[in-house]
């Protein structure tokens, strides 16, 4: 997978998993979430690992979001 689009994607996550209510309706929050989720839930397995390895590297080089990073496969249900 194209790395500047595993980027994007991730910062497309943190945007609307983190930003203010004020920012972004939370309704609106939750459905980008949701849509992102079952995109990659699409991807192949080659991919899906691809991205969950991509995720690690980031938050591995990134100790302010390191946790929420690690997160973020869990929760768009990537492995399920």
């Amino acid at each position: 997978m194209n790395k500047h689009l595993m980027q994007l994607t991730l910062d497309m996550i943190d945007f609307f998993a983190n930003c203010d209510d004020d920012l972004v309706d939370p309704d609106v929050s939750v459905a980008k979430l949701e849509e992102i989720a079952f995109l990659l839930q699409q991807l192949s397995t080659r991919e899906r690992n691809q991205f969950a390895k991509f995720v690690e590297q980031a938050a591995e080089s990134n100790e302010e979001k390191s946790e929420f990073y690690r997160s973020v496969p869990e929760n768009i249900g990537l492995f399920s």
